[in-house]
């Protein structure tokens, strides 16, 4: 395997990538285990940029074999237009497969479709409590994106859903323990200003430092 410094030829590098599909796809028809194929599946996506082959491969799983991170990725194809037709309803159906199935990206990416307007005429329509209840359950198994949009459709009541601020917050901080920039920072200004919440500048001062310290370790700042 490569390191960090490594210095390969086109050559060198083509001959690993072939010798690690080869791998990938022994493992597959050798095994047959879904989670074997699904890798299969995403070295044809990220390495060949073999969509198409790709998605055939993520439906197969999800449709026949019910691998739940296959139904996401499916369903992420089937919204994105890449390697099938684009079909935003089919795309919001795997996702719900895919999210009962166990996958997280399948909950936080049917809570998405569910908090916008821009799927309405595909016939997935607004649903804010919709929405909150998918990105609970990718929350509940520590998915920070998750924990992070919950806590977004709680602060403004997206989509018909009520405005919570108490909830806001306590899923701003959930976000913001799981390392979520964003999470920490929502979380400030809601303490610091007692916008729908008691004001606690110590508290308040805690998470700042806390967003200053996932920033730092970007390379960034922070307010």
């Amino acid at each position: 395997m490569f390191k960090p410094g490594d210095h390969i030829s086109k050559d060198e590098q083509k001959a690993y990538y072939d010798d690690l599909r080869k791998q990938h796809e022994w493992e597959c028809e050798t095994f047959n285990k879904a989670q074997d194929c699904h890798m299969l599946a995403e070295f044809y996506q990220t390495v060949d940029g073999n969509y198409k082959k790709a998605a055939a491969w993520y439906k197969t799983l999800c449709d026949e074999r019910d691998y739940s991170r296959s139904c996401s990725f499916f369903g992420t194809c089937l919204l994105a237009g890449r390697g099938t037709d684009k079909d935003p309803k089919a795309a919001f159906d795997y996702f719900k497969k895919g999210c009962a199935l166990g996958s997280v990206e399948g909950c936080h990416n049917a809570g998405m479709m569910l908090r916008s307007t821009k799927y309405a005429e595909a016939g997935v329509k607004p649903d804010g409590n919709g929405a909150i209840s998918y990105f609970k359950k990718a929350c509940d198994q520590g998915f920070r994106n998750g924990c992070f949009m919950l806590s977004v459709v709680y602060l403004r009541g997206e989509a018909g859903a009520k405005k919570d601020m108490p909830q806001a917050l306590k899923y701003a901080k959930k976000a913001c323990d799981l390392q979520h920039t964003w999470g920490c920072i929502n979380a400030v200004k809601m303490l610091e200003t007692g916008d729908g919440v008691p004001k606690d500048v110590e508290e308040a001062k805690r998470l700042r430092k806390r967003a200053q310290e996932l920033v730092e370790g970007e390379g960034g700042n922070v307010m």
